[in-house]
């Protein structure tokens, strides 16, 4: 049995040690196969630090992840992401049934579906226009109190089929437009002080 990829960065990175590390070395002298896959997983590191990407974009960890078959999607989350605890928030508005309604500022209501999310004091209002195989996002973050405000500079992450389509921060109104090219259920993550909150769109 192969280590496993995240092994392989433990070992490189020397988080791992005494009888672990021993087992991965001894593995690595007699496998042709993890030798050339550890060769390549260095470099990619290496490569990362010369470069000074700090937080490789979202793009980029896909295509590398992919190309050395990670084990689960959660490997491919950013750096501010990747081990975080989820929370999954309820659905507490949905127009399925009425395409044609839309919120203020939406540019397009022909083929839409809002849907509003609530997990503890925060909320997501979300419009999803789509536009042949790619749909449109316009949302807003709120944080819940007295009087709901919106959620400035909140790292954020959408996602489709388990492939990261952007990642970013919400701006001055707390919202954020993205397009995804992706199908099946969208999902979106918003970092919060204890984890991340995962908010699933339902493909329709």
């Amino acid at each position: 049995m192969h280590p496993r990829f995240e092994d392989w960065i433990e070992l490189i990175e020397g988080s791992v040690a005494g009888a672990a590390r021993h087992r991965l070395e001894e593995h690595l002298a007699e496998c042709d196969e993890c030798c050339k896959r550890e060769r390549e997983i260095r470099d990619m590191l290496e490569t990362m630090v010369a470069d000074r990407l700090l937080e490789p974009s979202p793009a980029a960890l896909s295509s590398v992840f992919e190309a050395l078959r990670p084990s689960g999607f959660k490997l491919t989350l950013p750096g501010w992401a990747r081990g975080l605890r989820e929370r999954l928030a309820r659905p507490a508005f949905d127009t399925l049934e009425n395409r044609q309604e839309a919120f203020a500022g939406a540019r397009s209501s022909s083929v839409a579906r809002r849907l509003r999310f609530n997990e503890g004091r925060l909320e997501l209002d979300i419009l999803v226009e789509a536009e042949g195989d790619r749909r449109r996002l316009t949302a807003q973050l709120l944080s819940l109190g007295e009087e709901p405000q919106p959620l400035v500079g909140a790292r954020f992450l959408v996602s489709a089929s388990g492939t990261i389509e952007a990642d970013g921060e919400t701006d001055a109104h707390g919202g954020f437009l993205r397009e995804v090219a992706a199908p099946g259920d969208i999902e979106v993550r918003v970092a919060t002080e204890d984890g991340l909150v995962v908010f699933t769109i339902p493909d329709c």
